[in-house]
Order: C-alpha cells, then structure tokens, then sequence
C-alpha cells in the first residue's frame, strides 16, 4: 500500500553546516535552505546523531523543530552543533508541504565531513561551511 502514495522528489531544499567562528563550543549551526520560488509550510526537522567513539556506541537525543513557513529563497536556522556531535554520524529527517502537497528528505552528515578545506560559500548566507544535499 505505500508504494501506491506517490513520493515527489525533493528538489531546491538543502541543509548547511555553517562555521560559526565566534562559537568555539559549537562550530557549526546547521540551516535548512529553501532555493525554491514558494514557501514551505509546516516543515518539521526531526535531528539526532549516533555512531562509535572510541569503542563506545553514543548516540544524542533526538530534537524535533517546526516552522510554519519557510520563505521562498531564503534560509531558517535549525540548531548549533557542537564539536563532539560532530564524531556522531548526524540525520536530519526534513518533512514539508509547497501547496499542499508532503515532501521529505533525510540528509545524513558523517563523521569527517566538516574537516578543513571541504568548505564553500553557502547561497543566501553569504558565509563558509558545507551544504548537503
């Protein structure tokens, strides 16, 4: 029966991990990025990272945002992002509606992503880090 729900694909929305350089404690905040020409509405971002460190399975507490419009061509920030989560494997699970129809998208960051030099210009930010999707 779920494969008879038709699944759009998702096109124009992405996550950012941002250097937020005056942080040391969290050196990245993540953002969602809305390329698109409409609005998303009642987007819900479902976050939570997990993976081994040292030998020791880890894994943080799952956060749960709602926004009830994203702007057309602009970004929301979702969450810092501390040094150590970065160690984790990180999910963002991204769920929308552009004019009523459901979109979602599950963007997967993995340990070693945010090392030196993968960084780029994030549209609409104007600032570094590394987009995902």
């Amino acid at each position: 029966m779920k494969a008879d729900i038709p699944q759009p694909a998702v096109s124009g929305v992405f996550l950012a991990l941002v250097i937020e350089p005056d942080f040391p404690d969290t050196p990245y905040t993540a953002y969602l990025i809305n390329e698109n020409k409409k609005d998303l509405t009642n987007a819900m971002v479902v976050s939570k990272g997990y993976g081994e460190v040292h030998g020791e399975q880890l894994q943080t507490s799952t956060l749960r945002h709602f926004y009830e419009c994203i702007d057309a061509q602009n970004v929301q920030r979702i969450e810092p992002i501390s040094a150590e989560a970065l160690e984790l494997t990180n999910e963002y699970w991204i769920s929308y509606f552009i004019e009523g129809q459901v979109f979602d998208k599950k963007f997967v960051v993995l340990p070693g992503s945010t090392e030196l030099g993968m960084e780029r210009e994030i549209p609409f930010l104007g600032r570094p880090g590394i987009l995902i999707g």
